[in-house]
């Protein structure tokens, strides 16, 4: 099991639950890459983690990763997509001239784009249309092509992450409590509609798991998903979140049937197919157990944010 451990996008969502993780565990020499120097939320003392101060899309950042014996990439910029292929460009480069032995790289489920509904796996061909799929998907190609081969690497392909902190339920949450008959309209025309959900604790799990390994023989990609839970529909989810801020639905609880969803979304090809299902039987291969069911961790977001509008 490897104790140096770098990690850059460490002040976004997943980075702050992956650093309270890595933390908990007692894990010794972690580095955080901050391009202002500082902890931003993490709470953590200089004894626990080193902040070191670079801007990864800098060429100056490649000395201070270059000495990384396990590199967690989460960095990502949605609105600088020239910066993303930078940031690839400066890990490759600190790879092949450092002592780095294992990449561990976050991207996403949908750089197999949404031309396809159905079942999708790690084998499923590969159709990104959109801008940010194109650019998740070369930043992929970059590092199986480039990477010398004593580098190890794994490739996540997490669905919607969700939990406390992060965006994903934001728009359920919102127009249940700001609008109650949007709300509504949404949830008749999306109930039957697959979410595509994975519990942020549940990618942090995955993250450990490549952590610990002690051997990695093989490039892979992997898809993490909880859309084996029952929960992960959204008239499911909407339902949870109702629940937890004690509105409950007052209106007829009815839906649009999927195959009527099927043929609307067929207009709007930029969206993800409501019927799509995400695949984690490859993970599990290698030891992935999902530990955290959709309830606990929508419970746990609708906690976090009512906390956070009370302090408002």
């Amino acid at each position: 099991m490897f104790t140096d451990i770098t990690i850059t996008g460490a002040t976004g969502f997943v980075g702050k639950h992956l650093v309270k993780k890595i933390i908990a565990e007692g894990f010794d020499g972690t580095r955080i890459i901050s391009r202002s120097g500082e902890e931003k939320g993490h709470n953590v003392g200089a004894e626990a983690v080193k902040i070191i101060k670079a801007d990864l899309a800098q060429d100056s950042s490649i000395p201070h990763i270059s000495d990384s014996r396990i590199l967690i990439h989460l960095a990502y910029s949605r609105n600088n997509f020239d910066e993303n292929i930078r940031m690839a460009s400066n890990i490759i480069k600190a790879a092949q001239q450092g002592y780095m032995l294992r990449i561990i790289h976050c991207s996403t489920a949908v750089v197999s784009g949404f031309s396809q509904g159905g079942i999708i796996n790690e084998s499923s061909s590969h159709y990104p249309s959109t801008g940010y799929q194109q650019n998740k998907s070369t930043i992929e190609q970059m590092f199986l092509a480039e990477l010398p081969p004593q580098v190890e690497l794994v490739i996540l392909r997490p669905t919607v992450v969700i939990g406390p902190g992060g965006p994903g339920l934001n728009f359920i949450f919102d127009r249940i409590l700001y609008n109650p008959f949007s709300s509504y309209i949404m949830y008749w025309i999306l109930r039957n509609r697959r979410t595509n959900f994975v519990a942020i604790e549940n990618l942090i799990d995955a993250i450990m798991l490549f952590i610990r390994l002690p051997k990695i023989y093989h490039r892979e990609i992997y898809l993490i998903s909880d859309d084996d839970d029952g929960d992960n529909i959204y008239g499911h989810v909407d339902q949870l979140v109702r629940k937890c801020l004690g509105k409950p639905l007052v209106w007829p609880d009815i839906g649009l049937p999927t195959w009527c969803l099927r043929l609307i979304f067929r207009l709007f090809p930029l969206h993800s197919p409501p019927d799509i299902i995400y695949l984690s039987n490859k993970l599990e291969q290698m030891g992935y157990k999902r530990r955290v069911g959709l309830s606990e961790t929508i419970r746990n977001y609708v906690k976090s944010r009512m906390k956070t509008l009370n302090q408002k």
